[in-house]
């Protein structure tokens, strides 16, 4: 059966002082099939500086790394609760389609909207950021 899991990437480094500037914080790449449709799980923790809004998108390209220019699939406004606290958990639940046949790598990413502020997308060997890919059917 093609469901079921397909890739995930687990990281210990952090991606910090992201700006005015759309950075990938987290991507994976897998064999994506033709019109299949895919899950996508993002576990993650920000932290502010100040209360900034920023903007999370999920993105895609064919091939082994994804930019700011891929397609997007995934759009939401963030911002902090607390400035310079560590926020718990997030998660991000998506769903992708329309990938080609072949390697495709996903990746979220953080620009900021409004404000001066940054923003750290957290990860240590403790606490680390994760990101699966599951085949969810037609």
């Amino acid at each position: 059966s093609m469901l079921g899991a397909k890739a995930r990437a687990v990281s210990s480094t952090g991606v910090n002082g992201i700006a005015g500037t759309e950075t990938m914080f987290q991507t994976v790449t897998f064999t994506a099939s033709a019109g299949r449709r895919y899950r996508v799980l993002l576990d993650y923790q920000l932290v502010y500086t100040d209360a900034s809004y920023f903007v999370l998108r999920g993105r895609w390209a064919a091939g082994g790394s994804v930019t700011s220019s891929g397609t997007q699939f995934y759009y939401r406004f963030v911002s902090a609760g607390t400035p310079g606290n560590w926020e718990g958990s997030r998660a991000v639940i998506a769903e992708v389609t329309g990938l080609p046949a072949g390697s495709v790598t996903l990746g979220f990413s953080l620009i900021r909207s409004t404000g001066s502020g940054t923003v750290d997308a957290r990860a240590d060997a403790s606490d680390q950021r994760r990101m699966y890919i599951d085949d969810i059917g037609v």
